[in-house]
């Protein structure tokens, strides 16, 4: 088969018009992609994907520090936890906040109890809080 032939160029046509369609659609901004609106579940898949792969690709050269439980390390991560992260994700204890209820999606509330997930001699996991 030819790329020229008649089955090639419906399929390149079909793709060549569905991309003008969505540059179309992302130019006139039909689709709200505001975070204080949820997603439509395809939406929500395409993100959440996008998002899980980007970080998956870029944490593969990532080498684990051997002193996670050193006391200093912890202190300086809980310090930098306090001033960066816990106006939106929350700390032990805290109320939410204002700008914390607004997030969308959802961010982890570590203010709760945290929950540890134990993996059995079979296989399965159970939860225990800490």
């Amino acid at each position: 088969m030819s790329f020229w032939d008649p089955g090639w160029r419906l399929v390149i046509g079909t793709l060549v018009v569905l991309a003008g369609v969505a540059a179309v659609a992302i130019y006139e901004g039909l689709y709200n992609i505001a975070a204080d609106v949820p997603h439509t579940q395809p939406v929500y898949w395409l993100l959440e994907t996008a998002r899980e792969r980007s970080v998956a690709v870029r944490a593969r050269d990532i080498v684990v520090p051997n002193d996670l439980d050193d006391a200093n390390r912890i202190s300086k991560g809980a310090g930098q936890y306090a001033e960066i992260s816990s106006g939106c994700d929350l700390a032990p204890g805290m109320k939410r906040t204002e700008i914390s209820q607004g997030l969308y999606p959802r961010a982890p509330e570590f203010r709760r109890k945290p929950t540890l997930r134990l993996a059995n001699s079979s296989g399965s996991s159970s939860t225990a809080s800490k």
